[in-house]
C-alpha cells in the first residue's frame, strides 16, 4: 500500500489509478459485482448482503469514474469540470443536482420532494399548484436517498419494509416513507450551493505543483490510514479544530495537549463502520474467551447497532443486555449496575435521539455511578444529532470524561453519502492509543477506511467554515429544518388525533412521543410489527419497535419480548414532504381507530370518513388507497386486519 502511494505522480494525471485503488470492486464467491454501500460493512458482510442486479454493477462504475475524475481533474490546470462537481454530488446524495430553470424558490413554503417528477400542495386558497422538482432523479420508482441506507439481510424484516417503500413517481402521495433516518431532502439544494460556491474553489486551491512539502500534503489529504491513522493527519487537525464542540476539544486537549490532540481523533467510513468495529473490538478482548463479550444498550436501542452485531451475535461470541429506560428518557440506575455487573460486560451503548427522541435527563447521576462502582466501564457515546437539537453540556463525555467515547456522524447534517464516522475521546493516551489500533485494524483497513474524495470534501468544508462559516450557518439550517418538520408532525398529530377521540384526546405524549433528532416515537395499540404490517396496507411505513431490540436468544437479561417498547414504532418525520407527511398521519391515525376496540363500528366509519377527507384535502387529490382500507374494514365488520 505505502509503495503504491509512493509511487504518485503529484504533478502529472496519474490520479486515474487511485480512484480505482480507493474504491474496489468487491466481489461475491460467484463474480458478481457487490452494492457498494457494502463496504462500510466490515468483516466480509458485504457477502451476504449482496444485491446481484445489474444497477449494482452500474452504481460501482460511475462511483470510480467520479472518484477518478475527481482526482484527475484536481491535479489539472483547468480545474473540476461541471460534470464532475455533479458526479461527485450524485454519489453524495442519490440525486441529480438541482436544475437552475426550476420554478422552486429557497424562499418558499414549499417543500420539494426531490425523488419525483412533481408534487402536489394545497394551498391555504385550496389551488392546487404543481411545483416542479428541484432535483430531477432519472430511473423508475428508485427513491435516490434510501440507497444510501447499508442493506439489511433479505430475509430481515427491515428489507422487507425497504423494498415495499419504493415509491411510484406518478404517485409519490400514496405512500409516506416514516421507517427510514434521512435528512430533509430540501437541504440537499443549500448543500449542493455550498459544494460549487465555495468547497471545490477551495479544494482546488490546494493544487499539487511538483514541490515536496506540496507532494507531501498531498499524500496525506489522499491516503485512508497512514500509519493507521484512521484518516489524514491534516484532515484530523481540521476536524479538532472547526467540528467538534468547544468543550470536547478542549477535554481531548487536556489529555493530549493541543499539539497532540489529533491522536484521539479518527474518522471511518460512515457510522456502521464505527459500529461494528466498536463492537468487534468489544469481542475481540472480552475477559472470557469462552463466553460472550456483553453489551449493555438502552430500551430500546438504534437498529443499526443490531445491524451492525449480527453476524457476532450469530456466531454467540456477543450479547446485550438490555437496560430498563422510561419514557422520559430517564435510566434507571439499579437495572444499570446490574447491567454493568454481567459478567463479561465491559461497555454500556447509548444513542440519544434515536429511537427513544428524548434526551438522558439523568447522566451525571449514572456517570457518578459508573466512576465508583465500574471504573472498568466503557461508555460509548452515539451523537448523530449534535447540533441538532442535543444539549452539548449534558453529555458523558462532560460528566465522565475518562470512561467515553464519542461517535458522531455527518450524514444527518450533510448529505446521506457524505460517509464519515467520527470518533472522538478523552481517556487517558494509553488507553486511547490501544482503542485506536483495535478499532483501526484488520477490518478497517481491508474496507480501505475513509475514501480520499470523502476526506478531502470534508477538509475543504472545514476550511470554508474557517474563513467564511458557511459551514456552522448550514447545520444550523438544517437544524431549523428539523424543527419546521418536528412542529408539522406534532401539530398534525394533535389535530388528527382529536378528530378520532374528540374530548377524550388528554395530551399527545399517550399517543407520540417527540424531541430532539428527527423521529417521533409511536405508541400502537398492538405490536408493532402487526401494526407496521397494516400500515404497508394502507400506505404508511413505519420502522416497528421490535427491530430496535435485540432478539430473546442473543439477550443477556430479562426477556425483552415483554418490552413495552414491542409496542411502539419510530417515524421519521424529516424525510417526506410537509404533504406527505400529513396524509401519512391522517391514515396512521386511522389505524389506531381501526384497532381501538372501544370504538363502535358506526363511529369508526364516522371518524375514518372525516380523516379521509383531511388527507384528501392535504393532498388536493383522491386517496383511493386509504378508501380501500375503510370499504375492507366495513366489510369485514370493522375487524382489523380485514379478513
Amino acid at each position: 500500500m505505502g509503495k503504491e502511494q509512493a509511487d504518485i505522480d503529484i504533478g502529472g494525471q496519474s490520479y486515474s489509478h487511485i480512484g480505482q485503488y480507493f474504491f474496489p470492486s468487491p466481489r461475491t464467491n460467484d463474480g458478481i459485482p457487490m452494492h457498494p454501500h457494502a463496504l462500510s460493512t466490515p468483516d466480509n458482510g458485504w457477502i451476504e448482503y449482496a444485491v446481484p442486479v445489474d444497477k449494482v454493477a452500474s452504481d460501482k462504475l460511475a462511483l470510480r469514474k467520479a472518484s477518478d475524475a475527481f482526482f484527475s481533474e484536481w491535479s489539472s490546470e483547468s480545474g473540476f469540470s461541471p460534470a464532475t462537481k455533479r458526479a461527485v454530488f450524485k454519489i453524495l446524495t442519490g440525486f441529480e443536482p438541482p436544475q437552475r430553470d426550476t420554478i422552486f424558490r429557497r424562499k418558499s413554503d414549499f417543500s420539494p420532494q426531490a425523488a419525483y417528477a412533481s408534487v402536489s400542495v394545497l394551498k391555504p386558497s385550496t389551488v392546487v399548484k404543481k411545483e416542479k422538482s428541484v432535483f430531477q432523479l432519472k430511473g423508475d420508482i428508485e427513491p435516490g436517498m434510501m440507497d444510501h441506507w447499508p442493506p439489511p439481510p433479505p430475509e430481515a424484516y427491515l428489507g422487507q419494509l425497504i423494498r415495499l417503500a419504493k415509491k411510484d413517481p406518478k404517485h409519490p402521495l400514496k405512500k409516506t416513507v416514516m421507517g427510514g433516518g434521512l435528512l430533509p431532502e430540501e437541504t440537499l439544494f443549500d448543500f449542493w450551493d455550498l459544494l460549487t460556491s465555495d468547497v471545490f474553489d477551495e479544494i482546488r486551491s490546494w493544487q499539487p505543483r511538483n514541490k515536496l512539502v506540496d507532494r507531501e500534503r498531498v499524500l496525506d489529504s489522499l491516503q485512508y490510514a497512514r500509519d493507521g491513522a484512521g484518516g489524514a493527519p491534516s484532515l484530523h487537525e481540521k476536524i479538532v479544530r472547526y467540528y467538534l464542540s468547544h468543550q470536547d476539544a478542549r477535554r481531548i486537549e487536556k489529555v493530549h495537549g493541543k499539539k497532540n490532540s489529533i491522536d484521539a481523533v479518527w474518522m471511518m467510513n460512515g457510522s456502521q463502520d464505527v459500529l461494528h468495529s466498536m463492537l468487534k473490538t468489544m469481542v475481540e478482548y472480552r475477559r472470557d474467551k469462552h463466553k460472550p463479550a456483553v453489551v449493555a444498550v438502552t430500551e430500546s436501542t438504534y437498529a443499526g447497532v443490531l445491524m451492525a452485531a449480527q453476524e457476532m451475535m450469530e456466531r454467540n461470541e456477543l450479547k446485550f443486555r438490555i437496560v430498563k429506560q422510561d419514557e422520559d428518557g430517564t435510566i434507571d440506575l439499579d437495572d444499570l449496575d446490574q447491567a454493568l455487573s454481567t459478567g463479561n460486560c465491559d461497555s454500556f451503548y447509548t444513542s440519544e435521539g434515536n429511537p427513544l427522541p428524548l434526551p438522558i435527563g439523568n447522566k451525571k447521576e449514572i456517570a457518578n455511578m459508573i466512576r465508583k462502582k465500574h471504573k472498568n466501564i466503557m461508555v460509548w457515546e452515539d451523537r448523530a444529532y449534535r447540533d441538532l437539537g442535543l444539549d452539548d453540556n449534558n453529555t458523558f463525555g462532560r460528566f465522565l470524561p475518562d470512561q467515553t467515547v464519542t461517535i458522531e456522524t455527518t450524514s444527518k447534517k450533510l448529505a446521506p453519502g457524505m460517509r464519515l464516522g467520527i470518533v472522538h475521546t478523552a481517556i487517558r493516551k494509553d488507553k486511547c492509543k490501544r482503542l485506536r489500533q483495535a478499532m483501526l485494524g484488520p477490518d478497517y483497513n481491508q474496507t480501505l477506511g475513509l475514501p480520499g474524495m470523502t476526506q478531502m470534501i470534508m477538509a475543504g468544508l472545514m476550511m470554508v467554515d474557517e474563513k467564511t462559516g458557511k459551514f456552522r450557518r448550514h447545520v444550523e439550517s438544517v437544524a431549523r429544518n428539523y424543527e419546521k418538520r418536528r412542529k408539522i408532525y406534532a401539530q398534525t398529530y394533535e389535530e388528527m388525533l382529536k378528530i378520532a377521540y374528540g374530548d377524550k384526546f388528554t395530551k399527545l405524549t399517550d399517543y407520540v412521543l417527540i424531541g430532539a433528532g428527527m423521529f417521533g416515537y409511536r405508541k400502537a395499540p398492538v405490536d408493532s410489527v402487526k401494526y407496521s404490517d397494516a400500515g404497508v396496507e394502507i400506505g404508511v411505513f413505519s420502522l416497528p419497535g421490535t427491530e430496535c431490540i435485540p432478539a430473546k436468544k442473543y439477550s443477556a437479561g430479562p426477556n425483552p419480548e415483554k418490552s413495552k417498547y414491542t409496542r411502539f414504532l419510530r417515524q421519521n418525520y424529516s424525510f417526506e414532504t410537509p404533504t406527505a407527511l400529513k396524509i401519512g398521519i391522517a391514515k396512521d391515525v386511522a389505524l389506531q381507530v381501526l384497532f381501538d376496540k372501544s370504538i363502535s363500528g358506526d363511529s369508526k366509519e364516522l371518524i375514518l370518513r372525516e380523516l379521509l377527507g383531511k388527507a384528501e384535502q392535504f393532498g388536493g387529490e383522491k386517496r383511493p388507497e386509504f378508501a380501500d382500507v375503510i370499504r375492507k374494514a366495513k366489510t369485514s365488520g370493522w375487524t382489523w386486519p380485514a379478513a
